[in-house]
Formats: structure tokens, sequence, C-alpha cells
């Protein structure tokens, strides 16, 4: 008798009641108390319904004799270890065609997930499609007013924003930016400064520094603990309180809410405040949101007027912050490298090696896809252009190295880049052409030891007036001049 599992001649020989196969003990034993099935079709069986079968012992001793030798016991060995490999196969077979459903099921689940998740996006698409017709009419309604003032889209918000605020939020700000299109408005190199306007006696006072809010053309300054806002366009002044002691770093957000630092401390004109653990090195603040992203030592944060509401470690502090104009990408420099950090996770996006180790300067362009750094050495200024949707350096200007870089401006249409030094300014073109700066011939923009030079201009004004226009303040004089760039054959 031939054992079924292994194809050899039993010794102690037994049967399954299921199947009658006959099977040497220790194999189907083993096979019974691991699978708990017959080998042969499957079905359920236990060790105690096997029957064993009793061999007298000169039929048992077969094996070993010469007799296995005849031809006969030899075809006869080969036959009973063939039906056994033949009762293997079909074992296999059977957990092949199991195989075989289980992964027909999978793939048609599968096939059904697919469709579920592409209805969903279709109904998303659908959804948002509908949401922003609804919001463009919202806004048509508003801009009818009978009053012919501005109403308030979001009367009813009470204007404290959250990270899920973010996503939404740079929909909007991407779709406004492309609908934008903003573009050069000089089709020469070749340009001349002429002077728009001159105003005297701005502030009234000596003021610590100042900075220009181009959307709003509202020059800042900080005087002892107060903030400064000066309307060019109405040559009204206001002046804000900030409760702090001095004022180290100002922001103001387009929705007019001012943020002071000195220290631990921040301060807005909502009249919230609140205390960090450590000292605020930087603070930046979102393009549309009441959201403003703070940096000290160890962590970067990101707030509403009223608290924290996502903190992030750093291995190393991050300074020279700068907020994408979408609203969503922070980019910082942490001693080594430029970081770019998602407000919505905190997680890092991408990492720039910088040319040199004193980082000045860190903007997005307005078109959305360059960042641009300045840094410094004894001997070497360089400002790196780096293209996002690469995420490659793609263009590198070199400064005069004899000259001190604190700052430069592009302008709107990401095509002009103005340098200023210790002495004077440095302008560079871009060519869509050569996709490369070339520097031009210097503008003749006011300048002096302190006067401060801040782009006037943002993305509306180019399109709607067809020029670039810039703003110097003189703090001895106290005068702030508007100068706007010409093509030197329209003078």
């Amino acid at each position: 008798m031939i054992c079924a599992i292994s194809g050899e001649e039993v010794k102690d020989p037994i049967v399954s009641p299921k199947s009658g196969a006959v099977f040497e003990r220790k194999y189907i034993e083993h096979f019974v108390s691991t699978n708990g099935t017959d080998p042969i079709n499957n079905e359920t069986l236990t060790i105690d319904e096997l029957i064993p079968l009793r061999v007298q012992a000169s039929f048992a001793s077969n094996s070993a004799q010469p007799s296995n030798t005849f031809i006969p016991n030899i075809l006869s060995t080969l036959q009973s270890e063939y039906n056994a490999m033949v009762a293997e196969i079909s074992t296999l077979r059977k957990n092949l065609e199991s195989l075989q459903q289980e992964l027909s099921v999978s793939l048609y689940r599968q096939d059904a997930a697919i469709n579920v998740a592409t209805r969903a996006i279709k109904e998303r698409d659908e959804a948002r499609e509908a949401l922003e017709k609804l919001t463009t009419s919202v806004k048509t309604k508003i801009n009818i007013d009978e009053n012919g003032e501005k109403a308030d889209q979001m009367e009813e918000d009470d204007g404290v924003h959250n990270i899920s605020d973010i996503h939404p939020a740079r929909d909007e700000l991407f779709k406004s930016h492309k609908a934008l299109k903003v573009k050069s408005p000089y089709k020469s190199d070749k340009l001349s400064v002429v002077q728009d306007r001159v105003i005297s006696k701005v502030f009234g006072v000596n003021v610590d520094f100042v900075l220009f809010c181009s959307h709003v053309k509202i020059l800042i300054g900080a005087h002892k603990n107060e903030v400064l806002q000066y309307d060019v366009k109405s040559e009204t002044l206001n002046v804000w309180k900030s409760g702090l002691k001095t004022i180290g770093q100002i922001v103001y957000n387009n929705n007019g809410i001012l943020a002071a630092v000195t220290g631990t401390k921040i301060s807005f004109s909502t009249g919230d405040t609140f205390t960090m653990k450590r000292k605020v090195l930087s603070i930046n603040t979102h393009p549309s949101l009441n959201l403003f992203v703070i940096t000290s030592a160890g962590n970067w944060y990101v707030s509403n007027t009223k608290e924290i509401i996502a903190t992030h470690p750093t291995d190393s502090d991050l300074i020279k912050g700068d907020i994408h104009g979408d609203g969503e990408i922070f980019a910082a420099y942490n001693g080594e490298k430029i970081k770019l950090m998602s407000l919505v996770s905190g997680d890092e996006l991408a990492a720039y090696d910088i040319e040199n180790k004193h980082v000045q300067q860190i903007s997005f362009a307005a078109n959305g896809y360059w960042l641009l750094v300045l840094s410094t050495s004894d001997n070497s200024n360089t400002i790196q252009v780096f293209d996002l949707r690469k995420n490659l350096e793609v263009n590198k200007l070199e400064i005069q190295k004899d000259r001190r870089v604190d700052k430069f401006i592009i302008d709107p249409s990401s095509s002009l880049i103005i340098v200023e030094t210790d002495s004077n300014y440095s302008s560079y073109s871009y060519s869509k052409k050569t996709k490369s700066w070339s520097e031009i011939e210097s503008l003749d923009l006011a300048a002096s030891n302190n006067e401060k030079l801040f782009l006037y201009s943002n993305g509306e004004d180019v399109v709607n007036d067809g020029d670039v226009k810039f703003v110097h303040y003189n703090p001895d004089a106290d005068n702030l001049i508007v100068e706007k760039l010409a093509e030197e054959e329209a003078i």
C-alpha cells in the first residue's frame, strides 16, 4: 500500500473515512492536526475519525524484500506514486481555483471602490463649482449695494480664523492671482524715473523704523510704543497705542489688523495679546486670513489673534521668513538651508542650499512659482532664484561684492528686480526668451543714506495704471516721495 501523501509504501497504514485513501499514520496525523481536513477531498476530518489497518508482519516486511526489485512490483510502485501525485496535483488545482476566486472578488471590490471614489470626486468638483458661482453671485450683489459702499462679506464671521480655513483661502487666492495676469507694462529696458508726488511732514515725529503696505497704500512707522499709520491716498494719520513698552517688529495684514512685537509679547490692534515662552524671532501675516506665522527658539507657530493654534518643533531657529502669495507655504532660513513648510500640516516640503552664509531676505515672487533668496558674505552678494515647480535653482544674480546689500524689490510682474546697496540701486530685467536676468542701466531713484525704498504698486495697480511705482521715505526730512517708471521714449 502506498501513502497518498508521501507516495511511499506504508508501514503503519491508516484510512480516511472521508476519501477512503490510505496514508502513513505519521503523515496523515500531522496533516490533519495542521489543516483539519482530508488532503484528498478537503472534507473536515479529525484524528479520531481515522481508521487504522492491521498488516501482517510478513506483509509489512515486504518493503525490504528483494521481490520489490521485480519489474511488476516496480511498475506497481510507480503506479501508486503516480496516483499519489495525481491526487496531490488535484489538491493543488483546487487550491489554485480557490485563490483565483478570492483574487476575482478582491479585484471586483477594488473596481467598485474606484467607481465610488470617482463619483465622490465628481460630486466634490460639482459642489465646488456651485460654491464658486454662489460666491461670485454674492460678491456681485454686494458690489451693487444701494449706498455704493463696500459691504462686509464676512459680517457673520468673528474674524478668528483657523488651520481649516487655509485650503479654501488658498484656492480663492490662486484663482484670483491666475485671473489677474500681471505683465510688465514696459517693452523696453530703457527706463527713467518720473516723480509722481511729494508729501512733507508725514509723521511729525522721529520714528524707529518704517514699512509700507502696498495693498492699502499705508506707510507704517514705530514710535516708542505707538504704531503710526499714514494713508498716502487720503494723506491722513492714525495712531494705535500697542500697550507694549517698545516695538521691535510690526506686521499689517490685508484685513487691516496690526500686530506689534517686543521680546516675547505680541499685541494685536483687535485688543488681543498673548505672551510666547521664548523671544519672538520673526512674525509674518497670511495674505488673506487673520493668521500669523511666528518663529522663536526651537519652534515655529501658527496663530490667530486669540491664541496659538499650531506648534511645530525645529532643530534650529528659523529667521527671515515669508509666506507664499497663495497662503499655504512658509519659507525661512534655519542657518544652513532655506526650508519650505506647509502651514496646514507643518511638514517640510523642500529644502534649498544657499550660496552664502548670511541670508538677508527671502521673498516669493508674485508669479507664484519663484522663490528669491538674497545671501551675502565678505566677498560675495548673490540673489538665487528657485523654481518651486521643479525644486531647482534656475537663475543666479551676482551683485557687486564691494557693496553692502541689504534688500531687493521684485515688481508685481516678476520681471524687474531693484537691489538696494549702501550707495545706490542696481536694476535687473528678466528675459522670457533667454529665461535669464541681466543688469540694465541703473534707475535714478532718489536715494540717501537713511532713505527707505518700498514697492508702491501691487498687481492690480500695474494692470489698471500701466506702470510700476515706488515710494521713498526720508526719516531725516520726514517726507515721502512717490515715483513711477516710464519708458524713455514716452517721456
